[in-house]
């Protein structure tokens, strides 16, 4: 265990920092990141390492990125490490931080990595999130994406976001992101997770083959797509969630939402998805009653040019 008292720099291309795996843990007990680099490094690789922030909830949490690169760091990798703090989710946070920002540039990757209350901040474009888990119920977001787009989340077997904006959120104009065969929510019988996937101004946005399960908000909420968007091949338990415990967040009445405020929705694809229906346990004193509707187009001049068929409820 290495008590870390002031951030590592990462400056030198093709550096590469191992650990020994669960053996190897690197420990903030104040509020700073562990490791960051602010020069414009290429090749950097991180590999089987625990990132601990040990930052007390009575404190408000950690306000830092456990890894931050730069704007200007491409191709680097971050695998087989754990990212976890000390909080509980008692109280959620939306100025608060912990896990991997990768802030800029391109081709940056994580691989096979757990978060334990933490998260991913994803600002550089053809870059990969695939495998391993993310809790992160103290924080916003589970995943944010704000690169201009490229980016592929892949096979993470759980996400698990905040109440505030979910598992996945892609707050701005993107495109070609590909959200495809992950695992969102859990058995979780005391905390609402938000919206699954909430996007804003995407084009040739793929969701394909994805599991929303105890997703108490919306699964898929999407606010004036552009063309290209693929709905594919997804399951959507709905029934089973708390819906909706009212002191976190109103309910999602929808499994997919496509929502035009600009414009009208065209060339939305929705094909061949599973939405589940059935009757619940009783969770905090709320029945498991299903969402509203399946499927909803909600746009402005109304849509053109969208696909919807193949789909079973």
């Amino acid at each position: 265990t290495y008590l870390i008292s002031a951030a590592l720099q990462l400056k030198t291309t093709s550096q590469m920092v191992y650990g020994d795996g669960q053996l190897s843990i690197l420990l903030t007990a104040t509020d700073i990141e562990t490791m960051y680099s602010s020069t414009s490094v290429f090749g950097v690789v991180l590999a089987d390492l625990n990132f601990k922030n040990t930052v007390s909830e009575a404190v408000t949490g950690p306000t830092h990125f456990h890894v931050h690169f730069g704007t200007g760091a491409s191709g680097c990798t971050i695998r087989n490490c754990g990212f976890n703090t000390a909080l509980t989710g008692s109280i959620v946070r939306t100025t608060h931080h912990a896990g991997i920002w990768f802030e800029g540039a391109n081709l940056n990757n994580i691989l096979d990595c757990t978060f334990g209350q933490a998260q991913i901040l994803m600002g550089s474009t053809d870059s990969t999130i695939r495998g391993g888990y993310i809790y992160s119920f103290s924080f916003e977001y589970a995943i944010k994406i704000t690169s201009a787009g490229d980016v592929v989340v892949d096979a993470v077997r759980g996400i698990l976001g905040g109440p505030s904006k979910g598992c996945i959120w892609i707050p701005n104009a993107s495109y070609m992101n590909k959200i495809v065969n992950n695992y969102f929510g859990g058995s979780y019988t005391f905390m609402n997770i938000g919206n699954g996937i909430t996007a804003d101004q995407q084009q040739m946005l793929q969701v394909v083959g994805n599991t929303f399960h105890e997703v108490d908000g919306i699964g898929v909420h999407l606010t004036n797509p552009s063309s290209g968007i693929l709905i594919v091949g997804n399951t959507f338990w709905a029934g089973n969630a708390k819906q909706n415990d009212p002191t976190l967040l109103i309910p999602g009445n929808q499994d997919i939402y496509v929502q035009g405020v600009s414009f009208g929705a065209s060339g939305t694809v929705v094909v061949g998805n599973v939405f589940n229906r059935f009757t619940g346990p009783v969770e905090d004193g709320m029945p498991g009653i299903g969402k509203s509707n399946a499927i909803e187009f909600n746009t402005f001049g109304g849509t053109a040019n969208n696909i919807i068929t193949g789909n079973s409820v």
